[in-house]
C-alpha cells in the first residue's frame, strides 16, 4: 500500500511541475496590446507604381506605431472591409474578386505591405492595367497588429 501511495504522490508532484513548465514555455504571460485602425482609400488617393510584372495602384499611410519590433515580434494582419447586402464583412488580405462586364472578365486583387512607419495598400488588376475605374469609389481596410 505504501508503494501505491508513494507512486501516486510522485505522479502528482511531477505532473504539477510539468504542467507549470508547459504553460510558462508555450503561453504568453504578459499583457498584449492590440492596435486596430480603419483606413479609407478614395479613388483619387491611388498612385501608380511599377514592378517586374507591370503596373499597379497603391496608397501609403504613415503609422508611427508600426515599429521594427512590432514587425519582427508582433502579429500583423490586414482586411478588406466592405458591405454586402447591408452586412459588414472583414475579408483577410490578400483579397481577390472577379467582375464581368459583357464579354470582358477581370480580377481585382487587393493586398497590404508593412514596413516600419508605413502601411501600403495595393490594388492590381489581372492584366496590370492602371487605366481603369476601380470597382468601388472608396476602399476601406482594417489593420490589426500586436504591440
Amino acid at each position: 500500500m505504501k508503494k501505491v501511495f508513494l507512486f501516486l504522490l510522485m505522479a502528482v508532484v511531477f505532473s504539477a511541475c510539468t504542467t507549470e513548465k508547459y504553460y510558462e514555455d508555450y503561453f504568453i504571460t504578459e499583457t498584449v496590446e492590440i492596435y486596430s485602425e480603419v483606413f479609407t482609400v478614395k479613388n483619387s488617393m491611388w498612385e501608380t507604381g511599377y514592378d517586374d510584372s507591370g503596373s499597379y495602384l497603391y496608397c501609403t499611410f504613415p503609422e508611427a506605431q508600426l515599429t521594427r519590433k512590432v514587425i519582427n515580434d508582433g502579429m500583423l494582419i490586414g482586411y478588406f472591409y466592405y458591405s454586402l447586402n447591408g452586412v459588414s464583412i472583414l475579408s483577410a488580405l490578400p483579397f481577390s474578386d472577379f467582375y464581368v462586364d459583357g464579354d470582358y472578365k477581370w480580377e481585382e486583387h487587393l493586398t497590404v505591405e508593412f514596413e516600419p512607419g508605413y502601411i501600403t495598400f495595393i490594388l492590381k488588376m489581372d492584366d496590370h492595367n492602371t487605366n481603369f475605374d476601380p470597382m468601388y469609389t472608396e476602399y476601406q481596410f482594417v489593420v490589426k497588429f500586436t504591440k
